[in-house]
């Protein structure tokens, strides 16, 4: 239960400190008595309704939510006073754990500000921030001054009228009217979500109203189920605009007139939200299987091409600005142009939202994309603006892989001028406007002209003004292909150019082809007359599209944060990956300090696979590295590296010398933690897992030392106990370790054991001299009854006009992948009052196979051979001795034989 304080208590006077310290739960609530009391409804009484456990410092909390009266606003404190004091708040509404754990989006911001919050703990000066310092020491403080409004709110041609009720959106129906149904093969029907990529777009899209219908056609392969999904726009009725509710609430009801949405409006707002997923190659997804996902980055593209909007729209990354930069785009973008979609990477996932407000201080106002629930007022920054810590540069100090929409207008906005300016700026002098003909004439066509299905692919254009007046504006691209009227717009020079009277330049442009059919295209060049796009009379060359195997391309969707360790103290290192290639990769991983190998291990992953890399530690290698500071890069395949951004130097691992070295016979380690129901996997680190079915935990260890004694398995609900809740969430075995080993134990509870929301998965063990439990290793997940936010069932929609697709099996979110961890049973006997077993000796080879494999066993018995996502693909009779089993009718991948009491795997080529 959590503790309430009394306003008695919130009397207690507070000096203001000089050294920075953990704030607690007494102090963040004077905080936020302090804070509101500037606000109106400032008297309501505050309630603490979460604490973010550190899982570095056991006792201290990394943030508090805080809620004032009844559906009055929320204030989020940070945990650390050399951090800034308020993370976020809001005037109205509440926030509290269950919404924070249950919403994508939240979940990830809030899981970044907990990253921050510890990576300011290891690496910022031990003194308190000047927020904290001005909030703690004046009980009339002020909410930051609002830069600009809320632009969800208001109308876009005047922003000084509000809508009827601001544009909220969400993802449930009927926003995923259209999304497809996955059934598998027990009958049991998933709807997939609308995924918060499509759903960010689509509140801006909406905001915009516009285009009135795309043109062209797209198509892509939906890696869940490997189905082609395409659509041709040209095809597709018109939108309605004013048949799409500004505001949805959950219940899918339209906010204004507190009715459900009608069958015309839902068939609106759902075209829309496909359209879109369609357009961004949605990985759709049922919301209890981690939901529908994609990459922003894949928006440009069909924004430009099949949504009309501005050729210069592109998506940037913050790690290829400084913080000054970034900060002024994103003012620079509310003010000229709308609202922004914004997204993030962190250890929970990739995370979509929109910013759409601008306050002091470097506060944003977010639209979380859940139907206007916990709108507020936040920091992507938790340090504040200024100092030496690095925020938003390069690798050294926390980046956070933060991506946004730049330039996100319609197409023939080319002037924009919206109403009010927060800081107006004197317009030029104004130009003469040249001619709309004989303005240009093209001197050199496109080269090269032969160009692949591929991002950025750079063409070079010469034209000359033969008029008699500067040009000083923007250029469009455009193709035509061969046999069709049809213009695709490729790019827009993301400046403006200046061409003097008579003089010739030379244009480059960086075009996104993948979504370009193969074949001959005529080059068309625009430029701006009387404020309107005016073609080129003459053709700006032809060009051949082509493509080209890419193969496997690994890269890390997010850098990391840095990671410090003792000498000789092994550590699990996560890293979230994609392979963003055209082929599957199956081979060696491996993870380097400064050029050595420091773990490694078989990994498989699908094209357009996204999964977490959680590389153990345990080897001679980085036993033997000494206290100092290492660049983490990781290696794949024939050396290929991933990469981040541009640069392969994905972090830094900080290693310390031991003060007391403690001399320890033995040590185990928790790597990771897999989970199981129905015989199916589940999810791994922050998943979600039904409370309608037993849970199997494997939980793979590993040892720098070596270990032979007890170890005992348990799950708590509390960060930092050191037992289970009850006896039946223990499991006390004898596991031997060798040197640099690991291996996996396994144990299953009952459905009724859990009762919470939130668990954490760990282990104990005493080395001879004390017991040893690290807190921080521990693997939290979520208990449901319905699995997600989302607790509607395929059949209970009101209605449903997506596809359904057959699959045999439905897999469960981004894969977490345990890099250096053996799949071998470790349990040698258990001290539970269970009747021990031996286990018998068995073995495969080879690990990685394409025809066949050998299964070496004592005795005769059975083989169970599993998928990845748990499925049993084949039973299999052994004879004592070697087994010769033939895989190459397995489709590629990673796969488990149960042989006895051990889990073998092997990797399918």
């Amino acid at each position: 239960m959590k503790k309430h304080f009394s306003f008695l208590t919130l009397l207690v006077g507070m000096s203001v400190t000089t050294v920075a310290a953990p704030i607690q739960p007494q102090k963040a609530k004077q905080l936020a008595e302090n804070f509101f009391k500037g606000s109106k409804n400032g008297g309501a009484k505050l309630k603490m309704s979460y604490q973010a456990p550190d899982e570095t410092k056991s006792g201290n909390s990394l943030y508090y939510v805080i809620n004032r009266g009844d559906n009055q606003g929320f204030v989020v404190v940070s945990g650390d006073t050399r951090t800034r004091a308020i993370l976020a708040y809001s005037d109205k509404g509440y926030l509290n754990e269950e919404a924070i754990h249950e919403n994508p989006s939240i979940h990830g911001m809030f899981i970044e500000f907990a990253e921050q919050i510890e990576w300011a703990q290891q690496n910022i000066a031990d003194k308190p921030s000047e927020s904290y310092k001005l909030l703690a020491a004046r009980g009339d403080f002020k909410e930051p001054r609002h830069l600009i409004e809320p632009l969800l709110v208001v109308e876009k041609s005047n922003r000084n009228v509000n809508r009827p009720t601001p544009i909220s959106w969400g993802q449930d129906w009927p926003f995923n009217l259209y999304s497809p149904t996955i059934s598998d093969n027990t009958g049991r029907r998933y709807k997939t979500v609308s995924g918060c990529v499509a759903t960010g777009i689509a509140t801006v899209v909406r905001w915009h109203a516009w285009p009135a219908r795309p043109k062209g056609s797209t198509s892509y392969t939906w890696r869940r189920t490997n189905s082609r999904m395409a659509i041709n726009y040209d095809q597709q009725p018109a939108y309605d605009w004013t048949n799409m509710p500004e505001g949805v609430d959950g219940r899918g009801n339209d906010r204004r007139t507190g009715q459900r949405v009608t069958e015309v409006q839902a068939d609106n707002i759902g075209r829309l939200l496909r359209d879109i997923g369609y357009a961004v190659r949605m990985n759709f997804g049922p919301a209890q299987t981690g939901g529908s996902g994609t990459l922003l980055s894949y928006a440009p593209a069909t924004l430009v091409n099949n949504f009309s909007y501005d050729g210069r729209l592109q998506c940037i990354m913050r790690s290829n600005f400084s913080d000054a930069a970034w900060w002024a785009g994103i003012q620079d973008e509310l003010t000229n142009y709308g609202p922004i979609v914004y997204a993030g990477y962190s250890n929970g996932g990739g995370h979509c939202f929109v910013v759409d407000g601008l306050a002091e201080n470097r506060y944003v106002h977010v639209d979380w994309g859940w139907n206007y629930s916990s709108n507020c007022w936040t920091s992507i920054d938790v340090l504040e603006p200024g100092g030496e810590h690095g925020i938003g540069g390069g690798i050294g100090a926390f980046n956070r892989g933060h991506q946004m929409l730049r330039y996100f207008r319609p197409d023939g906005d080319v002037n924009p001028n919206p109403n009010p300016n927060p800081e107006p700026k004197p317009e030029p002098k104004p130009q003469p406007t040249p001619d709309t003909k004989g303005v240009f004439s093209v001197v050199k066509t496109v080269s090269p002209a032969q160009f692949y299905q591929e991002v950025n692919q750079r063409m070079t254009i010469s034209v000359k003004n033969i008029s008699n007046v500067a040009y000083n504006s923007y250029f469009k691209l455009s193709a035509v292909k061969q046999g069709s009227s049809y213009a695709t717009n490729l790019t827009t020079s993301p400046n403006k150019i200046y061409v003097g009277s008579g003089s010739t330049k030379e244009l480059s442009f960086y075009a996104d082809l993948r979504n370009l059919e193969k074949g001959n295209y005529d080059l068309r060049i625009s430029y701006v007359s009387n404020g309107k796009w005016t073609e080129m009379e003459e053709s700006a060359g032809r060009m051949t599209i082509s493509s080209r195997s890419m193969g496997a391309k690994v890269v890390a969707t997010s850098a990391l944060p840095t990671v410090t360790t003792f000498v000789g103290e092994a550590v699990r290192i996560e890293v979230p990956v994609m392979n963003t290639g055209d082929a599957d990769f199956s081979g060696n991983v491996e993870m380097r300090a400064n050029g050595t190998v420091i773990a490694g291990g078989e990994v498989a992953l699908s094209a357009s696979e996204r999964a977490t890399l959680a590389f153990s530690t345990n080897t001679r290698n980085f036993q033997s590295l000494k206290p100092g500071t290492y660049t983490l890069t990781i290696s794949y395949g024939n050396g290929q590296s991933v990469t981040y951004g541009n640069s392969a130097n994905l972090g830094s691992l900080i290693i310390k010398s031991k003060e007391n070295p403690v001399i320890s016979t033995g040590d185990v380690r928790l790597n990771s933690a897999f989970f199981y129901q129905n015989g199916r996997y589940v999810g791994s680190k922050y998943s979600t897992i039904s409370k309608n079915a037993d849970l199997t935990v494997r939980a793979y260890l590993y040892s720098s030392n070596g270990f032979d004694g007890s170890v005992k398995l348990f799950i708590t609900d509390s960060y930092g106990k050191t037992a289970g809740n009850s006896a039946a969430l223990e499991s006390v075995n004898n596991i031997k370790l060798d040197k640099y080993g690991s291996g996996y134990v396994e144990f299953t509870v009952k459905q009724s054991e859990l009762t919470g929301s939130r668990y954490y998965v760990n282990i104990i063990y005493n080395d001879g001299k004390k017991d040893i439990c690290k807190s921080w290793d521990g693997v939290a997940f979520y208990v449901s009854a319905y699995n997600s936010y989302y607790g509607t069932s395929a059949n209970n929609y009101p209605s449903d006009k997506g596809i359904e697709v057959k699959v045999k099996d439905i897999t469960y979110g981004d894969a977490y992948i345990a890099v250096g961890a053996n799949d071998e049973n470790l349990v040698v006997g258990e001290t539970n009052g269970i009747e021990t077993v031996a286990v018998q000796s068995a073995s495969l080879y080879p690990t990685v196979a394409s025809e066949t494999i050998t299964i070496a066993t004592a005795e005769a018995g059975m083989a169970n051979i599993f998928s990845a996502a748990g499925a049993k693909v084949a039973e299999i009779s052994l004879k004592e001795g070697n087994n010769t089993i033939a895989v190459s009718q397995f489709t590629p991948g990673v796969y488990f034989v149960k042989v006895a009491n051990k889990t073998l795997k092997f990797v399918k080529k």
